[in-house]
């Protein structure tokens, strides 16, 4: 079985640059571009790229959404009489390399994952070629890309490159076509090496010490609130009821003791007599007048 190692998407770094229009803007418009280009050229050649990535110890594909429902792959025509390798390179570099030379990513094609066929001027494409075809209009070419460990990739600003888990598109044609929902069952043919996820025997270790960390922690709590029942009952016996005097509430001591004897009163020295404040009046012929007295 075919080996196929895959780097978490965390690996990467994603950036941005300018937007790269579409050249139809319709279906209908392709079909008709496709058709003019046929007569002059014939068959049309186009390839795309797989790429894997992996999150959440799960693989995931690399698509270009454009719009709110658009996905497709990575990928174009090819130029007549073009490599089909050295298009797949040259397409993958025109759509999600770096601008600068020195950031480009080292793009290695693994292996031919499949070809998809259009017999008619239509919007299908098949996994064979009908027998009753015997001139296709297109022949699309799959490529599976090997990702680097760590690269610089820039998308177009009017495209969203996005990260799809397999079990997602997996059997999902109404939303991402034929060609993409097919990825899972072609990748089942490679054994997929998801780098940088611990094996399993490392996995088991990690789990089994987090398990007897929460038993640790669970066990000393335990041993707090038995401290703090032990302390509770000797509190307690210390202040246990039936003492002369005395009245158990709740495990407090309340004492019932007559309170004691208020102490004599000592004479006060006589305190020089002033007379209180005096707030008064006097109606005046100009009109009310307050006096304030001792003050």
């Amino acid at each position: 079985m075919a080996q196929l190692v895959v780097h978490p998407v965390g690996s990467y770094t994603f950036g941005s640059k300018p937007p790269k229009h579409e050249k139809d803007t319709s279906t209908q418009a392709k079909l008709e571009r496709l058709k003019e280009k046929y007569a002059r050229e014939g068959l049309r050649r186009s390839v795309e790229a797989v790429l894997v990535v992996h999150e959440h110890g799960h693989p995931h594909v690399l698509v270009l959404q454009m719009g709110a429902a658009f996905f497709r792959l990575p990928g174009g025509r090819l130029r007549p009489g073009e490599d089909e390798a050295e298009g797949m390179l040259r397409k993958l570099s025109s759509l999600l390399a770096p601008p600068a030379e020195n950031m480009r990513p080292d793009w290695r094609i693994a292996d031919v994952l499949g070809t998809w066929y259009r017999p008619n001027f239509e919007n299908l494409m098949y996994p064979y070629c009908p027998p009753h075809i015997s001139r296709p209009k297109e022949v699309r070419r799959l490529f599976l890309i090997a990702l680097p460990e760590r690269c610089y990739l820039s998308v177009p600003k009017n495209m969203r490159l996005v990260a799809v888990p397999l079990f997602e598109i997996y059997d999902n044609i109404s939303r991402y076509g034929p060609v993409i929902s097919s990825i899972p069952a072609l990748l089942s043919r490679f054994s997929l090496t998801l780098a940088g996820r611990p094996p399993p025997a490392a996995a088991a270790a990690v789990a089994a010490a987090q398990a007897t960390a929460a038993a640790l922690v669970a066990a000393h709590q335990q041993q707090q609130q038995q401290a703090q029942q032990q302390q509770l009952v000797q509190y307690g016996q210390q202040h246990q009821p039936g003492q002369p005097g005395q009245q158990q509430k709740g495990g407090i001591a309340v004492s019932l003791s007559a309170p004691p004897a208020a102490a004599p009163q000592l004479a006060q020295p006589p305190q020089p007599q002033h007379p209180p404040a005096q707030y008064g009046y006097q109606q005046a012929d100009e009109g009310l007048m307050v006096d304030f007295d001792d003050m």
